[in-house]
């Protein structure tokens, strides 16, 4: 995940908040809905693993509707220009994985860990 290559100030923290509210709010809606849904839910895979049978049976096509929500809105030229010059890059949309490759723990924890480094 690309951040910003200069420190940024409580002003430009502030403007990107009040530019931003909307995803803001949607994170917390989706971080309380996960947490719900992961107490309620029983399934397990073949291997007892409720986490992995989790992650591809709730998170992953909750998460594909609402990247594919937020990709349909489409950024001003003058949007992308802000962007890249608080450090984001633009990279190519990837084609889907294989159905067993989304299947594996270690697929979701490299993915975690690109949204999250440790």
């Amino acid at each position: 995940m690309p951040f910003p290559s200069k420190k940024l100030s409580e002003e430009e923290v502030v403007e990107i908040e009040d530019e931003d509210w909307e995803k803001l709010d949607l994170l917390e809606l989706l971080l309380q809905d996960f947490q719900i849904a992961y107490r309620a839910f029983e399934n397990q895979d073949r291997h007892g693993d409720k986490f992995t049978n989790f992650l591809t049976k709730e998170w992953a096509p909750r998460m594909q509707k609402e990247l594919a929500d937020i990709e349909a809105i489409q950024l001003t030229a003058d949007e992308k220009r802000k962007a890249e010059e608080i450090g984001v890059q633009w990279q190519p949309v990837l084609e889907h994985e294989g159905e067993e490759e989304i299947k594996d723990l270690n697929y979701w924890l490299k993915k975690l860990d690109e949204i999250m480094p440790a």
